[in-house]
């Protein structure tokens, strides 16, 4: 059959000419276990060799999804801005872990039973060799996701690795009780076939919280129908119990928004927040705490 142009999509092309955006790069990262992780890199428009970047893993990782695909959805979304704006300049990396879908059913199935080990894992391990690469700023590394992104988020946090420096946990599940059990069981089974599954499985080690570097910050809809605000509200009093500092944790509800963010104006507020925070991580420098936060209280 002979191939023949659908669309050439130049009206496209030449719309996007006007705009500096990123460089995009699909690689893959050999895992010492001998597994493979798929790889999406964008590249600050200006990028210059020898120069040290911060870098955003922008990450969702939950079961049978993909990220990391060819496709234009992929290529322009709000990780483009954060490459392409001049004062932010972010290597933002997307890393498709273990879990993922379209690599098969040994790879898709390794998380059964453990959501949040494996995937974590590779992040930290990706976050790790990213560090090593002479453009890369190894201590400005941050991590960004909503949703399952959010829950892996908080479960790489957790690991208290050092590799990331900065998390932001959007619309984040914190233990699978509180999710939807069609969904849950299908990875996690029943909770009285794997109570210990969902245990290790669930937000509640806080040493990683108390030492990233830069801080975290959760972000949630009140009225979110698919992860109730149940999960983020037992995260923070787990959290503040456990006494995170302050100057760690940074919290933001946002009254009567579901899990896209459309009340109000949540939506646009809650991404400047992350190129906030962003801009504040990359210009992050060793400060002195004020006396209160030094004593044990």
């Amino acid at each position: 059959m002979p191939i023949r142009v659908i669309d050439h999509n130049a009206p496209l092309e030449a719309n996007l000419s006007a705009y500096s955006l990123p460089k995009i790069v699909w690689s893959k990262l050999k895992h010492p276990d001998g597994y493979e992780l798929n790889v999406l890199e964008r590249l600050p428009p200006n990028f210059t060799k020898g120069k040290k970047y911060p870098v955003l893993f922008d990450i969702y990782g939950g079961p049978g999804s993909q990220r990391t695909e060819k496709t234009f959805r992929r290529t322009v979304d709000f990780s483009t801005y954060l490459g392409s704006d001049p004062e932010l300049e972010y290597i933002v990396v997307t890393v498709d872990n273990r879990g993922t879908g379209y690599k098969g059913r040994k790879f898709r199935t390794m998380v059964v039973g453990q959501l949040g080990k494996l995937e974590a894992e590779d992040q930290v391990w990706a976050a790790k060799e990213y560090g090593k690469r002479d453009y890369v700023d190894a201590g400005k590394i941050s991590i960004w996701g909503g949703s399952y992104g959010g829950y892996l988020t908080g479960k790489v946090l957790e690991l208290d690795s050092g590799a990331f420096s900065l998390g932001i946990m959007t619309a984040l599940s914190s233990d699978w009780r509180f999710y939807d059990s069609i969904y849950t069981e299908r990875y996690m089974k029943s909770l009285t076939a794997n109570r210990a599954g969902y245990n290790a499985s669930a937000i509640a080690k806080t040493s990683g919280f108390k030492n990233v570097a830069g801080g975290f910050l959760i972000q949630h809809g009140t009225a979110d129908n698919n992860v109730h605000f149940q999960n983020p509200a037992v995260l923070v009093d787990t959290l503040v119990s456990e006494g995170v500092s302050p100057e760690k944790m940074r919290v933001q509800w946002f009254t009567d928004s579901d899990h896209n963010f459309n009340h109000n104006g949540a939506s646009t507020f809650l991404y400047k927040q992350l190129a906030k925070e962003l801009y504040d991580e990359k210009r992050r420098t060793p400060e002195g705490k004020h006396q209160w936060s030094r004593r044990k209280v």
